[in-house]
């Protein structure tokens, strides 16, 4: 299963939910959050096909993007070589 399989198979339950919640008040906000929602794509492909109020973003929006910086900063770094002659 890739993860468009997952985020579509998430659209039952956030519905279900989503009914649970407006059945006793019909003013409840809705945000999807977590397991394969995980980048701003994800998030995307659920609101689009979910009536509910938005995204809750944690992991996603701070430890994510910055795992994917540092290990971008880190690739860079091991890029670097001495210039020729010198080899210590």
């Amino acid at each position: 299963m890739d993860d468009r399989d997952l985020l579509g198979a998430g659209r039952e339950p956030v519905l279900a939910i989503a009914a649970a919640g407006r059945s006793v008040r019909n003013d409840v906000l809705v945000l999807c959050h977590g397991g394969p929602i995980a980048m701003p794509e994800d998030a995307d492909f659920i609101l689009r096909r979910c009536d509910i109020e938005g995204f809750y973003g944690a992991s996603s929006m701070e430890r994510l993007p910055t795992e994917t910086a540092i290990k971008a900063q880190v690739q860079d770094f091991t890029k670097l070589r001495l210039p020729q002659g010198r080899s210590r």
